[in-house]
């Protein structure tokens, strides 16, 4: 049974929301309202016009089709892109760039107000996390024809 993306819970979650949204939406602590109803009076695609329920279908694949192409755009452009926007022959050392990089990842954590740390000193995470970034920008950037053949090789 087909459910439009307007009247399915499910879609509340998948679709990106944040925990308050998510806590104030009927949709998703209540269900639709037709649920409630016998089942014979249940909306199906027998019972409703073909040709509506399919330009329904298809707008939201339509809709889907944009928002996934717009990320994947994004994507690749981030790629291009060294962590955190940080021109790092702008540092004396490797461990500043590093540093720094930690500094700012934790700065937008915390205006995102995701959990992270609060304290004076970086955690080893941090570090690590932010030295990843660095190597994986690396990688990317100098060997991204290497990463194709091997991306390849593995289907």
């Amino acid at each position: 049974m087909y459910v439009n993306t307007k009247e399915n819970p499910a879609d509340v979650a998948t679709r990106g929301t944040t925990v308050s949204k998510l806590n104030n939406d009927s949709l998703w602590w209540h269900d639709p309202k037709w649920l409630s109803y016998n089942i014979q009076k249940w909306k199906n695609d027998s019972c409703e016009d073909n040709l509506s329920v399919e330009k329904m279908y298809q707008s939201e694949i339509k809709r889907e089709k944009i928002r996934c192409s717009t990320l994947l755009w994004n994507q690749n452009e981030e790629e291009n892109r060294p962590p955190v926007g940080i021109d790092c022959r702008e540092f004396s050392s490797y461990t500043n760039v590093v540093r720094v990089n930690a500094w700012v990842q934790r700065f937008v954590s915390r205006m995102k107000k995701d959990t992270c740390c609060t304290g004076k000193v970086l955690t080893y995470i941090e570090l690590k996390v932010a030295k990843m970034n660095w190597i994986k920008y690396i990688q990317r950037k100098h060997y991204l024809d290497v990463l194709k053949q091997k991306r390849v090789q593995k289907k």
